[in-house]
């Protein structure tokens, strides 16, 4: 009895179910890998722009104090640059213009905070203070 090999038509025809399968298979593992890392990008960001937010507040509080309180306490100045600087790092993973608007947080906070303690500071700092979580947030003045 001799054996022969079926042609690659026949072996199509035989196993095109099988062929179908696996296509279906790997385009559905591609497309599901895919949505898993926009999905974890996604969150990512909406994790860090809660973040910036609930620390932007936290600033906010420590100006407030630094300024209109003069507690050197709860208004500490160097509390507040790990607060700025917490802000900028998380901005680095949030879409433009967030990263580039918190480079401008960081340069008024460098700018500005040797003002906030003294009366002296009057409306500019007010402003300023105020102004601090629109810098950072992406809205500009």
């Amino acid at each position: 009895m001799e054996f022969t090999l079926p042609s690659i038509k026949q072996q199509l025809k035989t196993n095109i179910v099988a062929i179908a399968s696996v296509l279906v298979a790997m385009s559905g593992l591609a497309y599901n890998t895919w949505r898993n890392e926009k999905t974890e990008i996604n969150r990512n960001v909406r994790v860090a722009s809660f973040e910036m937010l609930k620390t932007l507040g936290e600033l906010q509080v420590t100006v407030d104090y630094a300024h209109y309180k003069q507690d050197m306490e709860r208004g500490d100045l160097t509390v507040g640059w790990g607060r700025v600087l917490y802000i900028r790092d998380l901005a680095q993973i949030a879409p433009q213009p967030i990263p580039e608007q918190t480079e401008n947080l960081v340069t008024s906070w460098r700018e500005n905070t040797d003002k906030l303690m003294t009366d002296a500071c009057g409306s500019r700092c007010r402003k300023w203070s105020r102004g601090c979580a629109k810098h950072a947030g992406g809205w500009s003045e």
